[in-house]
């Protein structure tokens, strides 16, 4: 974990399989719920041998990671 701010920040990130991913997780309280944004980035060479493929790999998982992240605050 390279930072975390409790509440409102996380930031991590490591390598696997030639790939170096940097994950950083906001959470901003609104009146409606919690207001959460998450960027991602990748960098490494089955990355750089296909961009395209692997940008859409990446939007793919960070929808799904949010939407598993509301269902569970829904039910929470």
């Amino acid at each position: 974990m390279y930072a975390l701010n409790e509440g409102s920040r996380i930031l991590w990130g490591g390598t696997a399989n030639g790939i170096t991913g940097i994950h950083e997780w906001t959470f901003t309280d609104r009146p409606s719920g919690v207001h959460v944004t998450t960027t991602e980035s990748f960098a490494g060479e089955p990355v750089a041998a296909d961009v395209a493929n692997m940008r859409t790999l990446l939007d793919q998982s960070l929808r799904s990671w949010l939407q598993q992240l509301k269902v569970v605050a829904e039910n929470s």
